[in-house]
């Protein structure tokens, strides 16, 4: 599993709904929730998603924090969610 923090303008444009919206076209799993530094974490089991988010938010990702999780796997999640 990956985990991204983007950062920029990245709340309140509807980036978790598109970020579930494109996990369900690539069958990723993990979650997205906000933070409350006005970031949003993703963890996910596809590089390609984090791809996806960047290109489609480009004017609004600032920058982005990854690191892979160790200990996780992703047998952990059925799916992918929106954490509120």
């Amino acid at each position: 599993m990956i985990k991204a923090i983007f950062y920029g303008h990245v709340q309140g444009v509807g980036f978790r709904y598109t970020a579930k919206r494109f996990a369900e076209k690539i069958n990723a799993k993990g979650y997205v929730r906000n933070l409350d530094d006005g970031s949003v974490e993703l963890v996910t089991d596809k590089q390609e998603l984090i791809e996806m988010l960047k290109n489609y938010f480009k004017g609004y990702v600032k920058d982005i924090k990854t690191e892979k999780l160790e200990g996780c796997d992703k047998k952990t999640y059925d799916d992918f969610k929106i954490i509120f």
